[in-house]
């Protein structure tokens, strides 16, 4: 008890200084609560404003559906007449045609400067290939059977 008496000055100091902490924790816990309060508020503003903004949208929107509707008329129309094409079936080109055919694939790859491929002479190749690997080369699927089968 005597010691209190004696510092009594530097008890009350302390309790001075712990109570201004603790005032201005409470103190800016009220301002940060309080600026809560207020972004909140200002949320639910803009929330409200988009809202109302959309409403109105949507109004519109319905007005110009309303007003759509009622411009839709029905034409009914009947077809008087048919025409009927004929459907022609195993076409077949003639040689002249198929010369003709080959001709101007020819004469549009030297205008283009690409070089026009004759399937014949490459079939004949193939053919002679052919013959020095003695692999057959139009049944491959069979060839193949027999490497399966040894």
């Amino acid at each position: 008890m005597l010691f209190l008496i004696t510092h009594w000055k530097a008890i009350v100091f302390g309790i001075m200084i712990v109570g201004s902490f603790g005032a201005g924790w409470k103190f800016n816990s009220a301002l940060e609560a309080e600026a809560r309060a207020n972004l909140a508020a200002e949320y639910e503003l803009e929330l409200d404003k988009e809202e109302e903004r959309r409403a109105l949208i949507s109004m519109e929107y319905e007005e110009k559906l309303k007003t759509q509707k009622r411009k839709v008329k029905v034409i009914y129309k009947t077809v008087e007449k048919e025409v009927e094409k004929t459907v022609y079936k195993q076409c077949v080109i003639p040689p002249s045609g198929i010369n003709l055919v080959r001709n101007t694939i020819e004469e549009l790859n030297f205008d283009r400067g690409l070089e026009t491929l004759d399937f014949d002479v490459l079939n004949e190749k193939a053919k002679d290939m052919n013959k020095d690997r003695k692999i057959n080369i139009l049944r491959p699927k069979e060839y193949l059977k027999k490497f399966r089968k040894q």
